[in-house]
């Protein structure tokens, strides 16, 4: 019989690239639940609706599932609450495995909501592995697209703290390893990283190196509060980022853990390789 796997938040960085490996194997039957029934081809997958607002859809959402990918959607005004709710379904649903992605855990990282699931999920009593994951190397082509191939700049604060990039293909690989190789890893805490750390005034001048046109970056916090409202942050959000982001400049030790090749037997992508996989992406756009 064939492992069901819940897949949430599908259309985030990391949910299309765990569809993608896991519609790999065969032995998976995937199943979406969200709101909005998906825009991506899942032909050999189910869709069935959840929203993390609404706990009566959990139930129906949940029959029969064995594994559930668990990511956090934006528009949850209280996280505790809701995923609390969820993984008490989940459990009298008999969901015998939780893998939950996070966000690598820096000294500060209490103020994110990631850290509250986390307690949730360490306290629901179902077998889990969470995921901590560095920055996505797609939120330059994502997050910052716009500004890169528009004003070839990115606007961002506090340039100098070293950051790790790990591409988003390797985090969903990884995953997709460990939900077949859930007994060995479970109820551990796994960060996920590339082998870069590498602060944005680097970025830049690697995107300068392979566009047309030179790409800089802004550090005013002017800037940045304003392209975060351009790209539909809400103010709470964008708050709850500030912090982080200043508390995280104290911290600035960054240990590097090889877990993404220990999981897959695989080097992590380089930047400059995902930077001249996506130069499609980043081009200036032509006015």
């Amino acid at each position: 019989m064939k492992k069901k796997v819940l897949i949430t938040g599908l259309n985030s960085i990391i949910g299309i690239e765990v569809f993608r490996y896991l519609s790999r194997c065969t032995q998976t039957q995937i199943v979406v639940g969200q709101r909005h029934v998906p825009s991506l081809p899942i032909q050999d997958a189910d869709y069935r609706y959840l929203d993390f607002n609404d706990g009566s859809t959990f139930q129906e959402a949940l029959i029969g599932i064995d594994t559930v990918f668990l990511v956090i959607p934006r528009g949850i005004p209280n996280i505790e609450y809701s995923f609390g709710t969820f993984l008490s379904a989940c459990k009298a649903a008999g969901v015998s495995q939780v893998i939950f992605s996070s966000v690598y855990r820096g000294k500060y990282s209490f103020i994110l909501p990631h850290h509250k699931v986390e307690k949730l999920v360490r306290k629901s009593g179902i077998d889990h592995i969470i995921v901590q994951a560095t920055y996505f190397m797609q939120n330059l082509t994502t997050f910052f697209k716009k500004e890169i191939q528009e004003d070839q700049k990115i606007a961002i604060p506090h340039l100098s703290r070293k950051v790790n990039w790990i591409d988003a293909r390797n985090a969903g690989d990884a995953i997709v390893n460990l939900i077949y190789q859930f007994d060995q890893y479970k109820n551990q805490t796994i960060p996920l990283m590339g082998n870069e750390n590498k602060n944005f005034m680097e970025i830049t001048a690697k995107l300068t190196a392979s566009l047309p046109k030179d790409v800089i970056y802004n550090a005013t916090f002017k800037e940045f509060i304003s392209s975060l409202k351009r790209k539909g942050l809400r103010y709470r959000e964008i708050g709850v980022l500030l912090l982080f982001m200043v508390l995280e400049k104290l911290d600035p030790k960054l240990e590097i853990y090889p877990n993404y090749e220990k999981i897959t037997g695989k080097k992590p992508t380089r930047l400059i390789e995902f930077i001249m996989r996506h130069l499609h992406d980043l081009e200036p756009s032509s006015n």
